[in-house]
């Protein structure tokens, strides 16, 4: 494992071309940062993880040293950056100059055809989860219908629709909401808006993951985009029922009236109607909490392992 420390502003102090920005400075700092790590170590293959500027930094520098790249594609990069003008290039060249691209989602692989002709070169390897010991089983008493919502929140994940899709179409009394994560100025106004039935908590650590989930009553992820969200797939691994929006390989994971509900993204009505259905009915979220733990079982580690390493193969050749 390498780190390589780039340069930040205070390395350019002296005169600049009218052509050097520090951006780019930064970028071939890093390009040439690999080359010199190639010529002590002798690569055969270069692997980019994000689009930009890892993919476009890697792509172009695998093409100058005449090594295979191959290019993932992960998270929201190819969603937040393929309208920028400035960036598109830098894009469409980390697609064009890797050998194959892996997506996290078929979704992404159709988006990514919109910049550049991926040809056979486009595989989806979707994440893989560990199966926890205990499941999910519905909780007694009188306590409130918790409905559980976490991650590291941005504009992609949609919080704002959920408290929408909360005000106007409440599941009936009594619930509350659970928000963990760092929230932004717009997420915790929309939050607000609940009043006293939404209740923030900070980033959960990974080892505490699980016994959240088990506390809830149901997941809801409420993302306008995403990759291969690990939270719905550890939550469904744990039978909890589950409703989320159709994006990133969330139709890939979830099946809609089997191992959960699935609803468009941006559609409060639609959110807080499905919502609703759990609440109100007890079975039917038991049923696809049921059949989401069994769906899960398909995506073990060892199977997502083979997947790299057939691709790694192919890829050198061996």
């Amino acid at each position: 494992m390498h780190r390589l420390d780039l340069p930040g502003p205070q390395h350019y102090l002296g005169a600049r071309q009218p052509w050097d920005d520090a951006h780019g400075l930064t970028l071939r700092a890093l390009g040439q940062g690999l080359e010199m790590l190639h010529r002590q170590y002798g690569f055969d293959l270069l692997h980019s993880f994000f689009l930009f500027p890892m993919g476009f930094v890697g792509g172009l520098t695998a093409r100058k040293l005449g090594l295979p790249h191959l290019a993932t594609v992960v998270g929201d990069d190819l969603n937040r950056f393929m309208y920028s003008p400035e960036k598109t290039a830098a894009l469409m060249l980390a697609l064009d100059s890797a050998r194959a691209v892996v997506f996290l989602s078929r979704e992404m692989q159709q988006t990514a055809s919109c910049l550049a002709d991926l040809g056979g070169r486009g595989r989806v390897i979707l994440n893989s989860v560990a199966m926890p010991r205990r499941a999910w089983r519905p909780h007694r008493g009188n306590r409130p219908w918790r409905l559980g919502c976490a991650g590291k929140f941005k504009w992609s994940k949609g919080l704002p629709y959920l408290a929408a899709a909360l005000r106007r179409h409440p599941p009936g009394p009594p619930w509350e909401l659970e928000v963990a994560g760092s929230l932004g100025a717009e997420d915790q106004a929309a939050l607000q808006s609940l009043g006293g039935q939404a209740r923030v908590l900070p980033p959960l650590p990974p080892q505490e993951v699980t016994a959240w989930l088990l506390s809830l009553d149901a997941l809801v992820l409420p993302s306008l985009s995403e990759g291969c969200p690990n939270l719905l797939m550890e939550a469904m691994a744990c039978g909890l029922p589950c409703v989320a929006t159709r994006v990133g390989a969330v139709p890939e994971l979830m099946t809609d009236n089997v191992s959960g509900l699935l609803v468009p993204w941006a559609a409060p009505q639609a959110l807080g109607l499905a919502l609703g259905r759990l609440r109100s009915q007890p079975d039917l979220a038991l049923s696809l909490g049921k059949q989401a733990r069994r769906a899960m079982r398909v995506f073990t580690p060892e199977v997502e392992r083979g997947q790299w390493q057939d691709l790694y193969r192919e890829l050198l050749g061996l």
